[in-house]
C-alpha cells in the first residue's frame, strides 16, 4: 500500500508595500498642503500688519484709498488661494483608519478584494473583489450593511471569470461612508 505525506505549510502574511506606501505618500502630501495653508494664513497677516503700519505711518486720505485698493486685490488673491487649498486637503483627508477597521472586520477568507475607489465628494467607496461563490459573495455584502461607518451598502454588479482555470465571481460593492 502506497503511503501519501502532505506538507501543510502555514501561509506567510504578506504585507503590501504599494498599499503602504501610497498611505505614507498620501498622508505626507496632506501635511504639505496643510504647512502650506498655515504659511498662507501667516503671510496674509503678515501682510495685513505691514498695511496697517503704511497706514498709520501716512495720513494722506490718497494714498489710504489706493493702499485698500491694493490690500482688497491682494487679500481677495490670497483667500480664493486658501479656499483652494481648504477644498483640496478636503478632497485628499478622507477618513482611511475608520474605512479600513471596518473593511478588515468584515470576515472575508472565500473574498479577495481587488480595489477601493473613494469619492471624495460624494462620500462614496466602490469596492472590486472577487469570490469563489455566491454565497461567500452576499455573506461578504451583508457584513458590509452591517459596519457603522458604511452605509447605503449596495451589490452594483458581479460577473463570472475564469482565472487560473476556476471559476470566480468579480463583482463591485458600492457604499457611502458616514461623517
Amino acid at each position: 500500500m502506497n503511503h501519501i505525506g502532505l506538507n501543510h505549510v502555514l501561509r506567510t502574511h504578506k504585507i503590501d508595500v504599494l498599499a503602504i506606501s501610497l498611505l505614507v505618500i498620501g498622508n505626507m502630501f496632506s501635511i504639505a498642503l496643510f504647512l502650506y495653508c498655515q504659511q498662507l494664513s501667516s503671510e496674509t497677516e503678515l501682510l495685513k500688519l505691514d498695511l496697517r503700519q503704511r497706514l498709520e505711518a501716512t495720513n494722506k486720505p490718497r494714498l489710504n484709498r489706493t493702499l485698500s485698493q491694493i490690500n482688497a486685490k491682494e487679500h481677495a488673491v490670497k483667500h480664493d488661494e486658501i479656499s483652494g487649498v481648504n477644498a483640496a486637503i478636503k478632497e485628499i483627508v478622507l477618513p482611511w483608519p475608520a474605512l479600513f477597521k471596518s473593511l478588515e472586520a468584515v470576515d472575508s477568507t472565500d473574498v479577495k478584494l481587488l480595489a477601493l475607489e473613494p469619492n471624495p465628494k460624494q462620500r462614496t467607496l466602490h469596492i472590486t473583489a472577487l469570490a469563489l461563490d455566491t454565497g461567500s459573495m452576499m455573506r461578504y455584502v451583508r457584513e458590509l450593511t452591517q459596519q457603522r461607518v458604511l452605509k447605503e451598502v449596495v451589490l452594483q454588479s458581479q460577473e463570472t471569470t475564469d482565472i487560473s482555470g476556476q471559476t470566480v465571481i468579480r463583482f463591485v460593492v458600492g457604499a457611502a461612508w458616514k461623517v
